[in-house]
C-alpha cells in the first residue's frame, strides 16, 4: 500500500463516520470499507472533493512538526490504523453537530479528532498499534478539517452514501431467498449499481450510472486542469508506478501532485521584491516542475533555500548591527541625562536631579538593566537628602517608594551590594520620617532594613558595611531614648564600635567623624542608666578622637559642641572619685574642652546648647576650687559664668534652668564668702538661693527644693551673725555641691 492509498482509505473512513451528519445511517460492516465509497464518488464524478482531501493532507504532513521527521513507512501506518480506528468508533452526536455548527469556528475538525482520540486512548487502540499521541492527533484533526469545513457539502453527498449502503446491503447475504435476478454484466461499476432492495433510509430515486471515465480521458483531464505538459505527465507516470501504485489510485497520485505542481509554480512565479538572480531560480525552478524533472527543481529548489538562507543572514546582521548601534545611542543618552542630574544634585537641586535620573531610566533600552536600578538608586536618593535637608515629607514618601522599586528590580538576588545599598537608603528615609513623629513604629522598620543591608555585605565592604552599621547604631540610639530603654543603646554603641574598628582609609574621614561622635553620645547616654566609670571613660575617649579630626575654623559649630560633650564627660568622671574628692587633672581638662565650647558659641546663635556649655563650665570650675589653695580665682570664674547665664536664661519661659544656675551661683558665693567679705557674698547667696527655692518649689523639683531649704536653714541659723558678726566671726553654713540642671 502507497502512502496515497493510505490517505484515500483513511479520507474514505472520515466520509463515513460524517455520514450521519447527512441523515445516512452506516451499518458497521460497512464501516470499514472506506475505498469502496471513495471509488463510488469518483465515478460519480465527485472525486474533487477526495482529491483536495489529499492534496491539502499532503502539503500538511510534508510541512507539520509532528510528521515531517517520520519516514514514510511509518505515516502510511498511521494512517492505515487510523483509519480502522476511526472506522471502529462512533462520533458523538452533539460532538458532530457542534462541529458542524455555523459558530463552530476555526477549530471544526479538531473537536471531533478530540473525540475519537479519546476513545481510541481510553481504549487502548493506540498503545496497541504503538501509535505517537501527537501525530496521531494532528492526522486525525487534519483528517476531518477539510470535510466539515462545509456542512452542506456533506448534506449534498447524502444521495451517493445512500447508494453506497444500499449497494452493499444488497450484495450481502439475505436472510430470505430471493427472485431470480436477471445476470448483470461484470463491469467496473458492477458492484455499485442500484439494486432493488429497500434502503435503510428513504432515498430518492437513482438513474442509471454514467459510465466511469476511461484513464486515458482522465489523464488528459488533468493535463489540462493543472497544466501539465505531455512530458511532464509521462515523468509523473513513471514516478507513480515506480513507487508501486495501480489502477485508480495511480490517477488520484496524478491529480494531487499535478495539483500540488501547479500551486507551486504559482508561488514561485508571483510577483516579490527579490534581486535579479533570485527570481532567476525561482523561473528555473517552475520550468523544471511544469515540465515534470523533479530533480532539476529539487536542485534549484535548493539553491534558493540557500540564497533565501544567505539573504536572511545578511539581513539579521544588519540587524543586529543597527540594534546594537541603537542601544549604543540610547545608553549615551541615558548618561547624558543622569550627567545633568549629578550637576542638579551638586547644586542641591535635587527635585530636578530626581527628574533627570528617571529620565535617564527611562531612555536606557531594556537589556541594560545594571544601569537602570543605578538611576531609579540616585532618584531615590535625591528625593531623601531632599526630604533631610528641607523637611520635605512629599519628597521622602517618594524617596521610600523609589528604594521598594529598586529592592523589586533586584530582588533575584544577583546583585547584594545593590539591594545592601537601597536597603540603607530605605533606612534612612524611615528614621527620618521617626524623628519627625512620635513612637518607635518606623525605628522599628529603619533598624530591620539596616539589619537586612548587613546580612547582604560583608566587612571586606569597608564603605558599605560601615555606612549600615552607622545608621543602624543611630536608629537604635533614638529608639532607646524613646523608650527609655538600655539595651537598644547597648547595641547602639557596639554597632559604633564594630563601625569603628573595620574603618579602613577608604571609609571618609568625615564618616569616622561621625562614629565618634556617635559613640561619644551614646556612652554618655548609656551613663545615665550604667554609672560605671568605663562608660563616662568611652565617652571622653571618642570625643577625644572626634575633635582630633574636626577643626575649629572650619567646622566650628561641631568643633564647640564636641568639646562641650568632652568637658561633660571628664567632669562627671573627675566626681566618680568618691570619698578621695574631684580628680584635679580630669577637671582641669573638663575646664579647658567647656571653655573653648563657650568661646566658640554665643547665646544668640546658639542659644540652649551654649547656655548648657556656660552651665557646665561653671559647675566644672566650682568643683576645681575645691582641689586649689587659694580657690579664689575659679570661684570667682564660676560665679561670673552663672551670672552671665543668669542674663541670658530667660526666667519665665525657662524656669528650672534660671532656679538651677540662681541656686549654683547662690552656693559658689557660700564659699567665696568664707574666704573673703563674708557678709556681703552670703548676702548675696541669700538672694539667689531664695527664688530659686521658689521656683523648685513651684515647679516640682523637690530635689533641689530640699537641698535650697536645708542650705537656708544654716543661713537662718547664722543669720544674726551676718547682721551683726561677732569679732571671732560665725562658723560658716557648709556650701552646697552645684546642682544639675532640671527637665
Amino acid at each position: 500500500m502507497s502512502i496515497f492509498e493510505a490517505m484515500e482509505r483513511l479520507a474514505g473512513a472520515a466520509l463515513l463516520a460524517l455520514a450521519p451528519a447527512a441523515g445516512v445511517t452506516v451499518p458497521a460492516d460497512h464501516r470499514s470499507r472506506g475505498p469502496g465509497v471513495v471509488a463510488l464518488l469518483r465515478g460519480r464524478g465527485a472525486g474533487d472533493l477526495v482529491d483536495g482531501y489529499v492534496g491539502e493532507l499532503t502539503r500538511e504532513i510534508w510541512v507539520g512538526a509532528e510528521t515531517r521527521s517520520l519516514p514514510q513507512e511509518a505515516l502510511e501506518r498511521h494512517f492505515a490504523d487510523l483509519a480502522e480506528i476511526i472506522s471502529g468508533y462512533d462520533i458523538d452526536e452533539a460532538c458532530l453537530d457542534g462541529a458542524l455548527s455555523a459558530s463552530a469556528g476555526g477549530d471544526r475538525g479538531r473537536r471531533i479528532a478530540v473525540d475519537l482520540f479519546l476513545k481510541a486512548r481510553a481504549d487502548g487502540a493506540l498503545d496497541a498499534r504503538k501509535l505517537s499521541d501527537d501525530v496521531a492527533m494532528f492526522v486525525l484533526e487534519r483528517s476531518f478539517a477539510r470535510l466539515v469545513r462545509e456542512r452542506q457539502r456533506i448534506m449534498s453527498l447524502a444521495p451517493m452514501l445512500n447508494e453506497f449502503v444500499g449497494a452493499r446491503a444488497a450484495s450481502a447475504p439475505q436472510p430470505q431467498p430471493e427472485p431470480p435476478r436477471a445476470p448483470v454484466e461484470a463491469t467496473p461499476q458492477a458492484a455499485f449499481a442500484p439494486q432493488p432492495v429497500a434502503p435503510l433510509q428513504t432515498a430518492p430515486v437513482l438513474r442509471p450510472a454514467a459510465p466511469m471515465p476511461t484513464e486515458v480521458e482522465e489523464r488528459a483531464r488533468i493535463r489540462a486542469q493543472y497544466d501539465v505538459s505531455e512530458a511532464a505527465e509521462a515523468r509523473l507516470m513513471t514516478l507513480i508506478e515506480g513507487q508501486g501504485a495501480s489502477g485508480a489510485s495511480r490517477i488520484a497520485r496524478l491529480e494531487s501532485i499535478a495539483r500540488w505542481l501547479q500551486e507551486a509554480r504559482a508561488q514561485l512565479m508571483r510577483p516579490t521584491n527579490d534581486d535579479g538572480d533570485l527570481r532567476k531560480l525561482k523561473m528555473r525552478a517552475a520550468d523544471a516542475l511544469a515540465a515534470g524533472d523533479l530533480a532539476l527543481a529539487m536542485e534549484t529548489l535548493k539553491q534558493i533555500r540557500r540564497a533565501l538562507r544567505d539573504g536572511r543572514r545578511r539581513i539579521e546582521a544588519r540587524l543586529e548591527d543597527e540594534v546594537a548601534a541603537l542601544k549604543a545611542q540610547m545608553t549615551e543618552e541615558a548618561r547624558a541625562a543622569a550627567r545633568l542630574a549629578e550637576l542638579a544634585f551638586a547644586r542641591r537641586d535635587y527635585l530636578a536631579a530626581a527628574d533627570l535620573f528617571i529620565e535617564a531610566a527611562d531612555c536606557l533600552p531594556k537589556s541594560a538593566r545594571e544601569e537602570a536600578w543605578r538611576y531609579h538608586l540616585a532618584r531615590a536618593d535625591a528625593l531623601l537628602r531632599r526630604g533631610e535637608e528641607e523637611g520635605d515629607d512629599d519628597a521622602l514618601g517618594e524617596a521610600l517608594a523609589g528604594y521598594g522599586g529598586v529592592l523589586k528590580l533586584l530582588a533575584d538576588g544577583s546583585n547584594a551590594h545593590g539591594a545592601a545599598r537601597a536597603n540603607i537608603g530605605l533606612g534612612r528615609a524611615l528614621h527620618r520620617q521617626a524623628e519627625a513623629a512620635a513612637g518607635i513604629g518606623r525605628l522599628a522598620d529603619a533598624i530591620a532594613a539596616f539589619r537586612k543591608a548587613l546580612t547582604l555585605v560583608s566587612a571586606d565592604d569597608a564603605v558599605l558595611w560601615c555606612e549600615a552599621q552607622g545608621a543602624l547604631a543611630r536608629s537604635l540610639m533614638l529608639s532607646g531614648q524613646r523608650a527609655r530603654q538600655m539595651p537598644p543603646i547597648r547595641e547602639a554603641v557596639e554597632a559604633y564600635r564594630t563601625a569603628l574598628s573595620t574603618a579602613t582609609d577608604e571609609v571618609a574621614m568625615q564618616s569616622r567623624l561621625e562614629f565618634n561622635l556617635g559613640l561619644g553620645s551614646a556612652l554618655l547616654e548609656l551613663a545615665e542608666f550604667d554609672k560605671s566609670p568605663d562608660v563616662v571613660e568611652g565617652a571622653a575617649a571618642a570625643y577625644k578622637d572626634a575633635l582630633a579630626s574636626l577643626s575649629r575654623d572650619e567646622a566650628p559649630a561641631a568643633w564647640a559642641e564636641a568639646s562641650f560633650n568632652l568637658g561633660s564627660a571628664l567632669l562627671a568622671r573627675a566626681e566618680m572619685r568618691g570619698e578621695s574628692g574631684p580628680d584635679a587633672e580630669r577637671l582641669v581638662a573638663a575646664v579647658a574642652a567647656l571653655s573653648g565650647a563657650a568661646d566658640a558659641m554665643s547665646p544668640e546663635r546658639d542659644g540652649e546648647i551654649w547656655v548648657n556649655a556656660s552651665l557646665t563650665l561653671a559647675d566644672a570650675l566650682a568643683a576645681l576650687a575645691e582641689t586649689e589653695r587659694p580657690p579664689l580665682g575659679r570661684l570667682r570664674q564660676a560665679i561670673a559664668a552663672y551670672r552671665r547665664v543668669l542674663e541670658v536664661v530667660n526666667r519665665a519661659a525657662t524656669p528650672i534652668t534660671w532656679a538651677t544656675a540662681s541656686m549654683n551661683l547662690g552656693s559658689a558665693l557660700i564659699r567665696l564668702g568664707e574666704q573673703e567679705d563674708k557678709r556681703n557674698n552670703w548676702l548675696a547667696a541669700a538672694g539667689a538661693m531664695v527664688p530659686a527655692l521658689e521656683i523648685f518649689e513651684a515647679e516640682g523639683a523637690t530635689a533641689h527644693a530640699d537641698l535650697a531649704r536645708r542650705t537656708l536653714k544654716r543661713f537662718h541659723e547664722e543669720w544674726v551673725g551676718l547682721l551683726a558678726p561677732q569679732p571671732t566671726g560665725p562658723v560658716a553654713p557648709p556650701a552646697t555641691s552645684h546642682l544639675q540642671q532640671v527637665g
